[in-house]
C-alpha cells in the first residue's frame, strides 16, 4: 500500500499541469451546461465538452507512459515495484484525478436544476461514471499501455480514425433493418464482448508486458465492432431481443374491410419501379387496462391453397396501442412482378409483430398553479421559458434526474384548460383531450449522456376528437395549456418485447394493370 500511494503521489507531482487543465475545462462545461445562453459572445456550443476530454485522453497517456510496459529496458522493472501495484496506483490515480471531477460536475449539475440529491442517485451516478469507464477511460489506458510513446500513440489513434472512416464505406444498406429491440441486445452483448476483451488485454500488459499478443487483441476489439453492428440486424439477435410470445398475445390485430372498393393501396417503393410498397391498414384491440404497446417492427406471410408462400423483410414501425385500441397502416415491399402474378381474393396474410409492451402506474391529477412544482416518479417542472420572448405562463419546462420514466403519458382535458380564448376563436368545448407521449429508450439507470439532467418542454398535439378551427378553415385546433391547467400524468415501465403472429385472412392487392385501369375509368 505504502508503494501504491509512493507512485500516487509521484504522478500528482508529475502531472498537475493537466490534472489542472481537465478540472479546468470539466469546470467550463459544467458552468455552460447550467448557463447556456451566457457563456461568451459567440457560444462556443461543444467547445468545453471538447476541450475536456481532449484533456481526459492526453492525462491518460500521459500518466500510463510514465511507466512505460513496452521493451524491456524500463527503469521501474529495478524498483521494488511489482506489476499489480503499479497497476493499482494508475487506477487510483485516474478514478481520483478524472472520474472523481466528474461525478462532482454532475452533482453540480443535479443540484443546479433544483433535483434532490439523495441516496437515490448513487446508481446513476456510478452507471455515468461506468459508461465514462468503458467508453473514454478504459480505450485510452489500454491505448497507452501497447504504445511505448507520444508519437506511437498518435500513429494508432490515425489509423483508428481512418478505420471508423471507411467503416460507412461498407454495404450496411444489404443489410435487414435493424429493429430498435435488437439494437439494444446488439449493444448489450457488444459491451459484453469488448469491455472485458479490453480490460483482459490492460491486465495482460501489466502482468505478462507480451506486447504484440495484447495488440492482437486490441485489434480483434476493433474489427469486432462492425461485426457486432451487423449481427444486430441478424436473425439470431432479433429473436434474443423478440422472442415469440407463446401464451396469450398483447392485443388482437386484424384487417381492415377488404372489399373491392377498400382493397389495400400499392405503390412503387423505388424509382426504378421493381418493388411496390402496399399499404395494409388493420384495426388493433384487445389491449389490457394497465397496458401500454408499441408496435416497433412488423413482416409479413403470404400463402396461397397450392402451397405457394413468401416472407416480407421487417419494417421499423412506431404505432402505440392503448386499451381504446387504434387503426393504422401496416406496409409491405413486395417485387412488382410478384403483384402482378397474385390472385384476386386468393393470398392469405399473416403478420408478425415486433412488439414492446409496458406496464402502466396509477394516474396521478397535477395542479399546475405554482410557479414550481414536483412530479413525483418524473422530477421537477416549473413554469417560464429559456428563450426570450416566451410567454412564462404557458411554457412548461420539466427535469428529471439521469433519464425520463420509460413511459410518460401527459394528458389534459379540454373544460379544465385555463388559457385565454385565441383570436377568432371560440371557447374549447368540454369532452375532448389532448396528450403528450414520450419514451426514453436508455439502457440503464441513466441516459447516455454526460450531462444527467433531462430536460423536456411540455407540448400536445390536436384535440382527440379533433375541434375544428375557426380562424383557420380546414385546420383543427391544437392542445393548449396554461399555469393552472390540471394535468394527468401516468409513467410506464417497460415489461418486455415479444414477438406476436396474428393471421389476417384474405387480402386482396390490385395488380399494376387493375391499378391503371381503376385509376383511368376504363
Amino acid at each position: 500500500m505504502r508503494i501504491v500511494i509512493h507512485i500516487l503521489c509521484k504522478d500528482l507531482r508529475s502531472h498537475w499541469w493537466g490534472i489542472a487543465l481537465f478540472v479546468a475545462s470539466t469546470a467550463c462545461w459544467a458552468w455552460q451546461q447550467v448557463h447556456p445562453h451566457a457563456w461568451v459572445r459567440h457560444n462556443p456550443g461543444d467547445l468545453p465538452i471538447i476541450l475536456s476530454l481532449s484533456a481526459c485522453i492526453v492525462l491518460t497517456v500521459s500518466v500510463i507512459h510514465g511507466e512505460v510496459l513496452v521493451g524491456d529496458r524500463q527503469f521501474w522493472l529495478t524498483r521494488p515495484y511489482r506489476w499489480w501495484r503499479l497497476m493499482a496506483a494508475k487506477i487510483a490515480f485516474l478514478a481520483i484525478f478524472l472520474h472523481l471531477p466528474v461525478c462532482v460536475a454532475q452533482l453540480y449539475l443535479l443540484a443546479s436544476a433544483g433535483l434532490s440529491i439523495t441516496l437515490s442517485c448513487i446508481p446513476g451516478l456510478l452507471y455515468l461514471q461506468l459508461v465514462f469507464l468503458c467508453v473514454w477511460t478504459l480505450p485510452t489506458a489500454v491505448l497507452a499501455a501497447i504504445t511505448e510513446s507520444i508519437s506511437e500513440c498518435v500513429v494508432a489513434v490515425t489509423a483508428l480514425i481512418f478505420f471508423a472512416i471507411l467503416v460507412p464505406w461498407l454495404p450496411w444498406a444489404d443489410l435487414p433493418v435493424t429493429l430498435p429491440g435488437a439494437r439494444m441486445a446488439g449493444t448489450l452483448i457488444g459491451c459484453a464482448i469488448l469491455v472485458p476483451a479490453l480490460a483482459f488485454a490492460l491486465l495482460g500488459q501489466y502482468a505478462f508486458r507480451r506486447t504484440w499478443w495484447m495488440r492482437l487483441v486490441v485489434a480483434g476489439v476493433v474489427l469486432a465492432i462492425p461485426a457486432i453492428v451487423a449481427a444486430s440486424s441478424g436473425q439470431l439477435v432479433r429473436s434474443i431481443a423478440y422472442p415469440l410470445q407463446s401464451g396469450r398475445p398483447p392485443l388482437r390485430v386484424e384487417i381492415v374491410d377488404n372489399s373491392l372498393d377498400d382493397r389495400p393501396v400499392s405503390t412503387p417503393d423505388d424509382e426504378f419501379g421493381s418493388r411496390t410498397r402496399v399499404i395494409v391498414p388493420v384495426a388493433f384491440s384487445s389491449v389490457a387496462m394497465d397496458n401500454y404497446v408499441v408496435i416497433e417492427g412488423s413482416r409479413f406471410v403470404l400463402r396461397r391453397p397450392d402451397g405457394w408462400h413468401w416472407e416480407s423483410t421487417w419494417s421499423i414501425e412506431s404505432i402505440h396501442v392503448t386499451t381504446q385500441g387504434r387503426e393504422a397502416n401496416l406496409s409491405i415491399v413486395i417485387p412488382t412482378d410478384l403483384v402482378d402474378q397474385l390472385p384476386r381474393q386468393r393470398v392469405t396474410a399473416q403478420a408478425e409483430l415486433a412488439v414492446a409492451l409496458y406496464k402502466l402506474g396509477n394516474p396521478q391529477r397535477i395542479e399546475t398553479g405554482s410557479a414550481r412544482f414536483n412530479v413525483p416518479h418524473v422530477g421537477v417542472c416549473r413554469w417560464g421559458g429559456e428563450r426570450p420572448g416566451t410567454d412564462s405562463n404557458k411554457e412548461l419546462i420539466c427535469t428529471s434526474p439521469f433519464r425520463m420514466p420509460q413511459l410518460l403519458i401527459v394528458r389534459i382535458e379540454s373544460g379544465q384548460v385555463t388559457c385565454p380564448s385565441e383570436p377568432g376563436e371560440p371557447v374549447l368545448p368540454a369532452g375532448h383531450n389532448a396528450t403528450d407521449i414520450r419514451r426514453d429508450k436508455a439502457l440503464g439507470p441513466a441516459d447516455f449522456e454526460p450531462n444527467p439532467v433531462r430536460r423536456f418542454e411540455a407540448g400536445f398535439g390536436i384535440w382527440s376528437p379533433t375541434i375544428p378551427s375557426a380562424a383557420y378553415p380546414g385546420a383543427d385546433r391544437n392542445g393548449s395549456f396554461c399555469r393552472g391547467t390540471p394535468i394527468v400524468v401516468r409513467t410506464g415501465s417497460l415489461a418486455g418485447r415479444m414477438r406476436i403472429t396474428a393471421d389476417l385472412g384474405t387480402l386482396a392487392i390490385e395488380s399494376r394493370s387493375q391499378s391503371r385501369d381503376s385509376g383511368t375509368g376504363k
